[in-house]
């Protein structure tokens, strides 16, 4: 072989080297890099939960002296009650929850036949006991909610038509004995009215004005005896600076059905709202005054009698003692009568928050 090809030969080998090394430098770097761009971030997503299982639905159809159509059950695959619905032939629904141990947690009913809801029930662990209630006017606006408190006693929230504007909220023991109450005017927030038990007979009633003083108090006595109760009110009313402008008595029967009220007496007092200025006395039916007498300084001065028509009999006149010192006689026909402003005699006994009249929620 001469030189000439040996040179060449050598060139060859060589540039054959650095092509075999650039290539495996080329493929090394790619293999590098390929592993650094297509590694993936460890997977840190939860595992799918098994979805709950499903509830099973079967229907059990009434005789008709149920009073019912038929009874919807819905219980988990291993037979355990969760809810009832009841469909009963007057278009009510009734709907209960169940706990696990059967134990009855709320109840649900339905307007018939609009689907509006009524009322729901809340029971405590016993599944009888209830602890708390809310019922719905047929037009679905809110009536009242009720829960039992700590104490015993079952507070009672009551609301106006439109189911926002507040009525009342009052406190009943568990045999429906009231405790107290709150009621308020026809804009759900000025107060109208607190009422408290004073004991087993009596209950006070306080009203307020529009400034949020008391104006008239009323304490009533009630006697039950056989169909019908004995009924006493006092009602005092208030000056603008809180003391006694004058006293009413008012004494009856009444019952669910009958109801017979009338004014017996009636005291008015001095500025001081201390000392009495006259007396007045009515007659059975309280229809007219029957006596009347002025005092002066909280002292008999005179006392007046009158027929049962109102007209003025004898007027008699008193020592400082009390005695009488002068008595005189009138007739019929000189028509006189006492003279008694119209706030004096009017009937407030009826004006009752406690009543719950239907036009009071308007």
């Amino acid at each position: 072989m001469t030189s000439k090809n040996s040179s060449r030969l050598n060139l060859r080998s060589f540039l054959g080297v650095i092509l075999v090394a650039g290539l495996a430098f080329t493929l090394s770097g790619c293999k590098d890099e390929s592993e650094t761009t297509t590694q993936n971030p460890p997977n840190t997503t939860a595992p799918a939960q098994p979805a709950a299982p499903a509830l099973i639905r079967t229907v059990k159809l009434m005789p008709p002296e149920s009073g019912e159509n038929q009874r919807i059950f819905k219980k988990t695959p291993d037979g355990t009650l969760v809810e009832m619905t009841i469909d009963y032939r007057d278009g009510r629904l009734e709907t209960f929850t169940f706990r696990p141990d059967g134990s009855v947690v709320t109840k649900q009913e339905f307007y018939p036949y609009t689907g509006v809801l009524k009322s729901t029930i809340e029971y405590a662990t016993d599944g009888v006991t209830v602890t708390s209630e809310k019922l719905n006017r047929g037009t679905g606006t809110l009536e009242l909610t009720r829960k039992l408190l700590a104490d015993g006693t079952t507070e009672t929230t009551r609301y106006r038509v439109d189911g926002k504007r507040l009525h009342s909220v009052t406190h009943y023991q568990a045999d429906g004995t009231l405790v107290d109450g709150t009621f308020y005017r026809q804009d759900g927030t000025t107060l109208w009215a607190t009422a408290k038990r004073l004991n087993a007979s009596e209950t006070e009633v306080k009203f307020y004005n529009a400034a949020g003083a008391v104006e008239k108090i009323r304490v009533s006595k009630t006697t039950s005896g056989g169909y019908s109760n004995t009924v006493d009110y006092t009602i005092t009313a208030l000056r603008a600076d809180s003391t006694i402008a004058y006293k009413q008595s008012w004494s009856g029967y009444q019952s669910s059905y009958y109801r017979s009220i009338t004014l017996k007496t009636v005291e008015e007092f001095e500025a001081d709202g201390k000392t009495l200025k006259r007396k007045l006395t009515f007659n059975y039916s309280g229809s007219s005054v029957s006596e009347a007498v002025d005092y002066e300084n909280g002292v008999k001065k005179t006392t007046r009698t009158y027929r049962w028509d109102g007209t003025l009999e004898t007027e008699k006149t008193h020592d400082a003692t009390g005695a009488v010192t002068a008595t005189v006689s009138h007739t019929a026909q000189e028509k006189l009568r006492e003279t008694v402003a119209p706030e004096l005699i009017a009937d407030q006994s009826n004006d009752d928050p406690l009543s719950f009249r239907p036009g009071d929620f308007q």
